[in-house]
């Protein structure tokens, strides 16, 4: 179970404001397993989508649990929309 340290709120919006910040909550969260908590999300950019789905990639390639918790609606919808699954899988393979 990963601990409160490796929790990472999103923000409401994932967009190119909220972009910077969110890659570096992310690059300081590098190294251990990392919880992302998506509740409060009402909006999925690409942008966002794509620090995500990098930072997958990265916890995967490191052999570090990356894990997506309490998902909104909006969220599982913005990813769908995107191509993805809430897990930040893609929706098909190409």
């Amino acid at each position: 179970m990963t601990d409160e340290a490796n929790m990472l709120a999103l923000p409401g919006r994932l967009d190119l404001q909220t972009a910077k910040a969110m890659k570096a909550s992310l690059a300081d969260a590098r190294g251990k397993a990392v919880t992302i908590n998506a509740a409060a999300v009402e909006w999925v950019g690409g942008l966002g989508a794509q620090i995500l789905v990098a930072a997958r990639t990265t916890w995967l390639e490191d052999g570090q649990p990356f894990a997506i918790a309490e998902p909104s609606e909006a969220f599982t919808q913005g990813l769908r929309r995107l191509g993805f699954r809430a897990d930040l899988n893609p929706l098909e393979e190409c």
